[in-house]
């Protein structure tokens, strides 16, 4: 489904460089380019819980919910668009990226599942891990015009 973002809340994208319409990921391969740039469905061909092992979609009632058509989202600027559902996102690494179902007319059910814990965890790791302070992963400054 397609939603119509939420006026002053555009959808930025994901600001990553695209290859043959595909994007890679952190740790769960090549997305569609298109992936959380619009208000919409996105495929989740990297999570066990949407797709086969051959990263092809599983039949609809086999999908955890947050895979399912009927909820859009999209990445939003937090700077910009103060919804109380934003969500950072550990799709990219090194990129800090924030994304809302609200802003679409979507419901969240993707927060807070089994999926979103286990990536939190390792978004944590690998914050830990990484000394280098070029590495902004606080998402809290917005820039004072």
């Amino acid at each position: 489904s397609i939603g119509v973002p939420v006026p002053s809340c555009a959808c930025t994208g994901h600001r990553q460089d695209a290859s043959g319409g595909l994007i890679m990921t952190e740790s769960r391969g090549l997305y569609p380019d298109s992936y959380g740039a619009y208000c919409g469905d996105h495929p989740e061909p990297g999570f066990s819980e949407c797709a086969f092992p051959n990263r092809s979609a599983l039949p609809e009632l086999e999908r955890a919910s947050w895979c399912r058509p009927g909820q859009p989202w999209c990445y939003v600027d937090p700077c910009t668009c103060p919804r109380n559902d934003l969500q950072q996102s550990s799709s990219f690494a090194n990129t800090v990226l924030w994304y809302s179902y609200s802003v679409c007319g979507g419901v969240d059910s993707f927060t807070g599942s089994s999926a979103y814990v286990l990536l939190d965890v390792q978004r944590s790791l690998l914050s830990a891990t990484n000394d280098s302070d070029d590495n902004d992963t606080s998402g809290d400054s917005c820039s004072q015009g």
